[in-house]
């Protein structure tokens, strides 16, 4: 690509020079005197010139994502990118412009990192495969789980962790199916079991159950249930903030 001078607002200030010239003669003795031409450059558009020459060259870095599809976990892992070094360039052309130079000049580049390197922590589950899946930088666990019963699916979407709770009570929700229940608190026979991770779908979460006959199975009220140890182990790998997407 090309950078012109004019393109620029390259100005000089050759009459201020002749001016000049003239002074001197009037008031210094006969002989060779420089005389500096001032040069200029608009900087403002020299950078936006250059930065509209860059786009060809440039390159978005890349964040490590992590995606589920057709039951299988896919991860993009991240790429630097490539770009324009602006406040080096423009010192360098305008070197280039005001020296006359003419040689064709290369231009300084910058490497841009990108903002996620490692392996976020996911979690996906699979309403039609029975599956919870963990993602996490150190590796992929899958758990079988039960997902809501037909009256009552569980959601499909992106939720994310929005609390954890080590042996919780369980309060019936202001649903018809719980009307006269109490709350039951912690120990055997709760039907959250030991581990409850509420997601910020409404009144949905992941937890254990002691009915362990319905994993692999639609039989919940929208929630997703695990085995009691494969809760406590999916508890452990989670933060509040985690994302969790049904499909």
């Amino acid at each position: 690509s090309t950078v012109t001078p004019s393109r620029v607002g390259y100005t000089a200030l050759v009459d201020r020079a002749v001016l000049g010239a003239l002074n001197v003669g009037r008031t210094q003795p006969p002989g060779p005197v420089e005389i500096p031409v001032t040069q200029k450059v608009n900087l403002r558009k020299l950078r936006s010139s250059l930065a509209w020459h860059a786009r060809a060259s440039r390159i978005a870095p890349r964040d490590t994502a992590v995606h589920y599809a057709d039951g299988r976990v896919v991860i993009t892992r991240s790429r630097v990118g490539v770009d324009l070094d602006l406040a080096a360039a423009t010192t360098q052309v305008q070197r280039a412009i005001t020296s006359g130079a003419r040689e064709a000049l290369t231009l300084p580049l910058t490497r841009v990192a990108p903002a996620v390197v490692r392996v976020p922590t996911t979690v996906f589950i699979d309403r039609g495969r029975f599956r919870l899946v963990v993602v996490r930088s150190s590796g992929i666990r899958t758990f079988p789980v039960a997902v809501g019963m037909p009256a009552y699916p569980t959601p499909t979407g992106t939720f994310h962790i929005v609390q954890k709770q080590r042996n919780p009570t369980w309060y019936p929700p202001d649903s018809r199916w719980a009307a006269g229940l109490g709350p039951v608190p912690p120990g055997i026979g709760n039907p959250l079991g030991t581990r409850w991770m509420g997601l910020s779908a409404p009144g949905v979460g992941i937890h254990g159950t002691p009915a362990s006959y319905s994993i692999g199975s639609r039989a919940s009220h929208g929630c997703i249930r695990m085995y009691i140890r494969d809760a406590e182990r999916v508890y452990d790998m989670v933060e509040v903030g985690t994302p969790v997407t049904i499909v």
